[in-house]
């Protein structure tokens, strides 16, 4: 897909990210920008990027997205607060009024992207895992030794794993 580099530039000079990375996006929900006649159907979709979440405006062309705007939030923030969320470096997020943060209101309209969109739009953004269908491991945090965790990661993917392998081992835990 290609925008306008303009466009693009406005966009990473306002908040922080290019329009291409709209492919990495995890999109988590979506919602039709009705707030105004654009002359064609708009969304918003709310998602992250790596670790931080994102608001995207976009529309359908040509069987594929076309974003307009991409605004970084940080998670907990909002914005009726007196300071802006952080973005990436010292930037700091900028309210957008063609992609304004999502509302309590948004997020209780909002859809499942795949309710929402064609298939064929779906399939080009980033996928990610759905629900274990039976759980078997649960999600914690646990603060390690900097040692520790460097040990476990020098190996690349998969040191989560490796350290409940460890842990079950030391706990005497078969699998």
């Amino acid at each position: 897909m290609t925008f306008d580099p303009e466009k693009d530039r406005r966009n990473i000079a306002k908040h922080g990210i290019s329009l291409a990375r709209w492919v990495d996006m995890e999109m988590l929900a979506v919602v039709i920008d009705d707030r105004f006649d654009y002359g064609e159907e708009r969304y918003r979709a709310f998602g992250r990027i790596g670790a931080r979440a994102y608001c995207l405006t976009f529309t359908l062309r040509e069987g594929s997205c076309a974003p307009s705007r991409c605004v970084a939030v940080t998670p907990g923030r909002s914005v009726s607060m007196k300071r802006k969320p952080k973005l990436i470096g010292s930037k700091t997020a900028v309210e957008d009024p063609d992609n304004p943060f999502w509302t309590a209101e948004d997020f209780a309209r909002a859809r499942r992207p795949e309710d929402v969109l064609p298939p064929d739009v779906l399939s080009q953004f980033r996928k990610h895992r759905g629900p274990q269908k039976a759980p078997t491991k649960v999600a914690i945090s646990i603060r390690l030794s900097s040692d520790v965790l460097a040990h476990f990661k020098k190996a690349g993917p998969g040191w989560q794993s490796r350290i409940d392998t460890a842990l079950r081992k030391v706990a005497g835990l078969k699998r």
